[in-house]
Parts: C-alpha cells; sequence; structure tokens
C-alpha cells in the first residue's frame, strides 16, 4: 500500500503523486510529463489582490520552472541531472521528494527518501553537534535506537570530537560544515537526492572523503542516488545523466553523451 497518494485533477491540470515507504517494484523513482508552473508577482498588492479576486489572479503572468519532464529510474541505478543556475534542477528535486508538488504530471517513488541540502543555519547554537544531529534525526523519521546510531556514524565521519559536546557555537565554521555533510552522507535511506557536491569550502582532505563515501554510495544497488548540479560527473558511476535547459529536458543519455551534447550546443552559441 502507498504511503500517500494525491491525485488532484483542477483549471491548471492533473497531477498525482503516488510514495511507497516499502515497494518490492523494479522502479525507484517515475516521473511522468511532470511540470511546474509559477504566477509571476509583481508587488505585495498584487500577491494581495490573487488571494481575493480569482479572476485577477488568472491575468497573472506565468512561468514554467519545468516543463513535461519524464525518466524513470530503476533500482540500483543512479542519475545525474545537469543544468545551469536556474535551469530548474532544485525544483526537481523538491518534487521528487514531495516538498512541492508539480502542476501537472505524475510522480511516482518506491522507498525512503532523503533531500540532501546542507545547511548549518538551522542549527541551534546553545545545543552540542550531537544534541542537534538527534533533534534532525528525529524530525526526519528515526526512532530513538536509530537516531543515537546515525549521529554517532556522522560524528566519527566529521571528525570533530574537540567540539561534539561543546555548545554548536563555538564549533569554528569548517568543521560545522563537515558536521552537516557527514550527517547527511552517513543515514540510511533507499533514494538519496544530492543537491550539489561537496564544496570546496569543506576543505580538500574533507571533500575527498566525502567524494569517496559518495563513490561507494553509488556503487551500492541498494541505494538510488539523483544528484543536481552544473557540471557532468564523469568520475563517478552514474548509469544515466539529464541535462535541463530552462526547465526542459534538452538530452537524456550516458554522461559522456551529455558532455558531447553540452560541447555541440556550446559550439553552436
Amino acid at each position: 500500500m502507498p504511503l500517500a497518494t494525491h491525485k488532484i485533477k483542477g483549471r491548471r491540470g492533473l497531477y498525482e503523486v503516488t510514495r511507497y515507504l516499502q515497494s518490492d517494484a523494479p522502479v525507484a523513482v517515475r516521473l511522468a510529463k511532470v511540470s511546474k508552473r509559477y504566477r509571476l508577482y509583481g508587488s505585495n498588492r498584487d500577491t494581495f489582490l490573487s488571494l481575493l479576486s480569482r479572476r485577477f489572479r488568472r491575468s497573472l503572468a506565468t512561468t514554467y520552472a519545468l516543463k513535461e519532464i519524464s525518466f524513470e529510474l530503476k533500482k540500483g541505478e543512479n542519475i545525474v541531472i545537469v543544468g545551469t543556475h536556474q535551469s530548474g534542477k532544485s525544483s526537481l528535486l523538491q518534487i521528487i521528494v514531495g516538498s512541492v508538488l508539480p502542476t501537472s504530471g505524475s510522480v511516482e517513488t518506491h522507498g525512503k527518501i532523503l533531500l540532501v541540502r546542507p545547511t548549518v543555519s538551522d542549527f541551534d547554537p546553545n545545543l552540542t553537534p550531537r544534541k542537534n544531529l538527534e533533534f534532525r534525526a528525529r524530525i526526519l523519521g528515526l526512532d530513538k535506537h536509530e537516531a543515537k546510531k546515525t549521529v554517532e556514524k556522522a560524528l566519527a565521519f566529521a571528525d570533530i570530537d574537540e567540539y561534539q559536546d561543546k555548545p554548536f557555537r563555538y564549533t569554528p565554521k569548517l568543521l560545522r560544515n563537515r558536521l552537516s555533510w557527514a550527517f547527511y552522507l552517513t543515514i540510511e535511506c533507499d533514494i538519496l537526492l544530492l543537491d550539489g557536491m561537496p564544496p570546496a569550502g569543506l576543505g580538500k582532505p574533507f571533500r575527498h572523503i566525502c567524494n569517496v563515501r559518495l563513490f561507494e554510495m553509488l556503487t551500492d544497488p541498494a541505494i538510488n542516488i539523483v544528484v543536481a548540479t552544473r557540471k557532468p560527473l564523469l568520475r563517478f558511476p552514474f548509469n544515466q545523466s539529464i541535462a535541463l535547459v530552462e526547465g526542459q529536458m534538452a538530452f537524456k543519455g550516458t554522461p559522456e553523451d551529455v558532455v558531447s551534447y553540452l560541447k555541440e550546443d556550446k559550439e553552436k552559441a
């Protein structure tokens, strides 16, 4: 039985979202003609009037963040989504995880899914790194035993022994970023959505450790990984690759094919 199913038909179209927490289906993620449209509000006045008048709301200009995106990811496969800034990569990941609903199309996922957007801005400065991670783990639905196990693995991965039981405000900035990435790269899930790769700000040694961990996860048949990035990742074993251009799927194939397409497209421009 699905964990949650939403099927809504309205004036803007039809969308369907189905999520299975546990499933024996051979497919991990399936998207069919998924589109996301936003209204453009020129001012706070427009926002207010749109709440009062349906006619005014319809008169507003619209833009598509995504338009008719379709792909299927079988269990054990991984995919990298390549696109420039504002090409729709983050919107696509948010739709897959369920934090944003599509305007039209259907989304189907099978398994426990996690979107990784590492940030330390929501860490409580008065709690220790250990308590902050435990709080995050419980928010993600882990029970007390799983949360404790995940936190211990993350603290060992981040290697911040000196600061793990001190208030978070005393933790150096470099180690704060380490902690966030370590947590998401050690938590157990079936489908991992990664919005970007480990940044240079983590420091070269720890960034290398993160890349090694990601490589291990990509070769694990029990995990499906979707990565959104600006550049093709030829060093990593991805099965599929998609090139997004202004919210549309411009090309789909292997990472090598996408690199060739992007080179040809750049030469034409």
